[in-house]
C-alpha cells in the first residue's frame, strides 16, 4: 500500500471518480482487524482497475474525511435516501448490536467490502461487517449485490455516534 497525505488522498479519489474508475475506500479503526497501523486510524483508498491501494494515517478518527469520501462514492445525501438492494436477515443482528454499542457509548466500526476488495475473502460477493470491540468478534452479512439499503441504515447510525 502506498502511503499518502490527506490532500493527496482526496485528489486521488476525485481523479478516480472523474475518470469513471472503479474505486472504494475504508475507514479502519485504531484496533481494526484489517489495520496494519495499530493505534492509528487509517483510510484506505482502493483503485480496483489498477489494483493500487493508498493509505492515509490519522491520530484521531477522521469522521469528516470519511463522510466526504462516502458522499463521493455513494452520492451526496445518500444517507437521506432509502437505498436499494436486498435485505440480508443476518444484517438484523448487526444493526441490533451496533445500536446496543452506541447506546452504551462504545465506539464501533463497520466495513462494506465490495466483491473485488483487497480485504474481502468472499470474492464476487458484497459484505457488511461489524467489528464488535466488546465481544472481540466480527459479524458478517453477505450479499449478491450492492447492499445500499442495509448499508445506509448502518452508516446513519455510525455517523450519529
Amino acid at each position: 500500500m502506498d502511503r499518502v497525505k490527506r490532500r493527496k488522498l482526496f485528489m486521488l479519489a476525485r481523479q478516480l471518480k472523474r475518470n469513471g474508475s472503479q474505486w472504494h475506500w475504508h475507514l479502519l479503526g485504531a484496533r481494526c482487524a484489517f489495520n496494519r497501523h495499530k493505534g492509528r486510524f487509517a483510510i484506505v483508498l482502493e483503485d480496483s482497475r489498477s489494483r493500487t491501494n493508498y493509505v492515509c494515517l490519522f491520530s484521531k478518527k477522521p469522521k469528516r474525511e470519511a463522510k466526504t469520501l462516502a458522499n463521493m462514492a455513494y452520492g451526496k445525501g445518500f444517507m437521506d435516501k432509502k437505498g436499494a438492494g436486498r435485505h440480508n436477515p443476518r444484517f438484523d443482528a448487526i444493526i441490533r448490536r451496533a445500536k446496543e454499542l452506541s447506546a452504551q457509548g462504545i465506539e464501533w466500526h463497520h466495513h462494506h467490502l465490495n466483491p473485488e476488495c483487497v480485504f474481502n475473502y468472499r470474492k464476487g460477493k458484497d459484505c457488511i461487517i461489524l467489528e464488535d470491540p466488546v465481544r472481540k468478534r466480527t459479524m458478517v452479512a453477505v450479499y449478491k449485490g450492492k447492499p445500499m439499503r442495509d448499508l445506509t441504515r448502518l452508516e446513519k447510525l455510525f455517523y450519529s455516534q
